[in-house]
């Protein structure tokens, strides 16, 4: 359904041009190539209007032929596309060799198309595959980091102390108990004869 700014402003409707490149400088627009138009070339041309304007204000794109045609790939159903030479302006300023190119490659619009999405699908699926299996490849290294600190903790926490020297601790310890008690006896002992000796002392009548 026509909306009433298109029925009072209708649309302006893509134009198609083709030339040579004057220069190599132009740079194809169609996403998937970017790459530069050499001078001499065949170079077609698509004035659209643009968002950055007035109503009236335009915009030119340009693309190797086959990608302006490929280039209809995510194209309305209602915008007009390069489907016919009659709509391609300085078509006949072109060499007859580059006229039977230029038909070939509108006779294979749809074909173009149909390879510009199988292309962009295949490159979707292995950008895909290629992030899946660094998610994989990270996952697997940071268990197995975690796995290695476990081990490591375990092993540094339980050691095996050789029986003898678990022994030798035990018997010194005795040894030590033993020495100690022996002393505390003696010392009392001797305490408590010098207190005797100076009782006796001190009960007996001068002479």
């Amino acid at each position: 359904k026509q909306t009433l700014l298109n029925i009072l402003h209708p649309p302006m409707e893509n134009r198609y041009s083709a030339a040579y490149a004057p220069s190599g400088r132009a740079t194809c627009k169609l996403r998937t190539c970017k790459k530069k138009i050499d001078k001499g070339t065949v170079r077609l041309s698509k004035t659209h209007p643009s968002p950055f304007g007035g109503e009236d204000a335009t915009m030119t794109d340009n693309y190797h032929p086959e990608c302006l045609m490929r280039s209809f790939k995510g194209a309305r159903s209602n915008t007009k596309k390069l489907d016919c030479t009659d709509d391609l302006e300085g078509y006949e300023t072109l060499s007859e060799e580059d006229q039977e190119m230029i038909r070939d490659v509108i006779d294979h619009l749809d074909d173009l198309i149909q390879q510009e999405k199988d292309r962009i699908k295949t490159e979707r699926d292995e950008a895909k595959r290629i992030a899946r299996e660094a998610v994989l490849a990270a996952l697997a290294s940071s268990s197995s980091s975690a796995s290695s600190t476990d081990d490591s903790s375990s092993t540094s926490s339980v050691h095996e102390v050789p029986i003898e020297t678990v022994l030798s601790f035990d018997d010194n310890d005795g040894d030590n108990d033993a020495s100690e008690k022996s002393n505390k006896r003696k010392a009392s002992g001797s305490r408590g004869r010098k207190r005797t000796t100076k009782k006796t002392t001190a009960g007996t009548p001068a002479q």
